[in-house]
């Protein structure tokens, strides 16, 4: 949502606001999704001045398009600004995601017909997909706007692809878009806009790519690539925040790592130097102790030299 002028000058002011902030708290939960607000950064605001309260977060916000295609956790999607809540064809919403997965490529009709119904004649699945990009097409105009979007799905050269003429925004696309200008501005130096752009990203990630396509084979490349992303971001963010004697702020993002890979050393060994700086050697050495245990039963292995030396100069109260 979009910077508001509201004004405080008078009762009724007041209790508009208080009505908007109901309206978004019953619309967030509508959509069942934990967005993350926070003031707007004033422009020319440094990383150092954001981060001097412990509590903020990065609002995620973009302009209104016409398709908006999210990615990251559960599937949804926005005609309009209007969620499509309702699909009456199941074969359809896969149909959307598998397009969206191509990053704008045309996919031949043969592969989705493969993809969509693998254990159907050719005839069959032809038919289903013809049937299919229909439903597809009537749901994407359910908003029925004056002159919307005729031809959302395009069939070129027996392809079928999103029409690139449409005004559309993913998710995914935009936490490709902070991660990878934050790695270009880290590697020129600029840490504090580096640091930005991480915290844009890792807002982003609500949850695992198509998390409900699990068990779908197309979509587990691309699932593991942007988890492996997330955690690079956030083991940069929480290296940040330790080398600023920011603890608690490191805690928080090693235990998102360890949420999703209960075996990522990387981020136990974090946990250990975070806590031990806090004055909690104990819990550091029990850190250590839930890594060795959940290493040995998930993996058959004993933790790395690196983890195990960390734990001996914790046992020796040497400074870490």
């Amino acid at each position: 949502m979009g910077s508001r002028d509201l004004s405080y000058q008078s009762g009724d002011a007041y209790e508009s606001v208080v009505q908007l902030l109901k309206q978004i708290q019953v619309e967030h939960a509508r959509v069942g999704r934990h967005l993350r607000h926070v003031d707007q950064f004033l422009a020319g605001k440094s990383a150092r001045e954001m981060d001097r309260t412990s509590s903020d977060n990065i609002a995620v916000k973009h302009q209104q398009q016409a398709l908006e295609v999210y990615c990251l956790g559960s599937f949804y999607v926005r005609v309009d600004g209007e969620e499509i809540t309702h699909w009456t064809c199941k074969k359809a919403k896969t149909l959307l995601e598998y397009l969206i997965d191509r990053q704008g490529r045309p996919v031949s009709r043969d592969t989705l017909m493969e993809t969509l119904w693998p254990e159907c004649e050719p005839r069959m699945s032809g038919n289903n997909l013809k049937a299919t990009v229909r439903s597809l097409r009537q749901t994407l105009d359910f908003t029925n706007v004056p002159g919307s979007k005729s031809a959302w799905i395009l069939f070129q050269d027996g392809h079928y692809l999103v029409n690139p003429s449409i005004d559309a925004w993913t998710d995914v696309g935009e936490f490709m878009d902070h991660w990878t200008l934050g790695w270009q501005q880290e590697r020129e130096g600029k840490f504090d806009a580096a640091i930005r752009e991480y915290l844009q990203a890792e807002a982003l990630y609500q949850g695992d790519y198509l998390e409900e396509d699990i068990y779908t084979d197309w979509t587990h490349y691309r699932r593991e690539a942007l988890k492996d992303v997330y955690f690079t971001i956030l083991g940069k963010l929480s290296d940040h925040y330790i080398e600023r004697d920011e603890f608690y702020r490191a805690i928080e993002y090693c235990q998102k790592i360890i949420d999703k890979d209960h075996c990522r050393e990387d981020a136990y060994r974090r946990l250990m130097i975070s806590h031990s700086r806090l004055g909690n050697r104990n819990r550091a050495l029990e850190w250590y102790k839930i890594c060795e245990s959940t290493i040995k039963t998930e993996l058959s292995l004993l933790p790395d030299l690196q983890t195990q030396g960390l734990y001996n100069e914790l046992r020796m109260a040497s400074p870490v």
